[in-house]
């Protein structure tokens, strides 16, 4: 991983910088940073924080053990990846029904992010364009439970539980790229944090992922 992160940064710092060059250049004619700019500006942070994530995401195969950990507020960090997901697909509508007031949870930032980048990326390729997004938070018994739901391109028959698999690819997933571990790595961080993600479809084509995380300072 520190081989594949020293190669990733040569060229994103070029692409970065040309970014930068090409929005002086668009600013000079136009007050406001133009939607693709910004779009292209994102990804290459995107990038950027994933390169940097991967190089300490060896956790995954050890116990974690708390040391990185802080407390995350929950709407600033759902606030935070909404708004990186509407800026790099703004063609797609991501509705926030959130009421977890000051909530917090115990972890490690750059994972969580991670989990729920994940989740939306995920959303918003195995669905429809037109089709909407709808993120839930609520607090219950001592866990913040956040929930994605998305249209389904195609209807899931597998197992809710199978698609959490390593390297496992599901039926609808032929139509775009992968490698199959967006849904491990997301099962991976949260057991990790001690909660669990289970992912459901019902008749009509909806997935729904739920994930459980308990809140920071709650004994259980």
């Amino acid at each position: 991983m520190a081989m594949v992160s020293h190669e990733y940064r040569t060229p994103l710092a070029i692409i970065q910088g040309n970014i930068e060059l090409v929005s002086y250049g668009e600013l000079q004619q136009r007050p406001i940073e133009g939607v693709n700019i910004k779009a292209m500006r994102r990804a290459v942070d995107r990038l950027v924080e994933v390169m940097d994530t991967a190089l300490h995401q060896s956790r995954l195969l050890e116990s974690v053990g708390g040391t990185a950990w802080r407390q995350v507020a929950v709407m600033g960090y759902i606030e935070q990846q909404v708004e990186a997901a509407r800026v790099l697909w703004p063609k797609r509508v991501v509705r926030v029904e959130c009421g977890v007031g000051n909530a917090a949870v115990a972890g490690d930032l750059p994972l969580l992010n991670t989990v729920l980048f994940n989740l939306l990326d995920n959303a918003q390729k195995y669905s429809p364009v037109w089709s909407e997004i709808l993120l839930r938070c609520r607090t219950e018994g001592g866990m913040m439970v956040l929930s994605i739901q998305n249209q389904s391109t195609l209807p899931l028959q597998e197992d809710g539980d199978v698609l959490f698999r390593k390297s496992y690819r599901g039926r609808n997933s032929t139509i775009q790229q992968g490698k199959g571990v967006g849904l491990w790595i997301v099962r991976e961080v949260v057991e990790q944090h001690g909660g669990s993600v289970a992912l459901t479809c019902s008749l009509d084509g909806a997935v729904q992922v739920v994930i459980r995380l308990p809140l920071a300072g709650v004994e259980r």
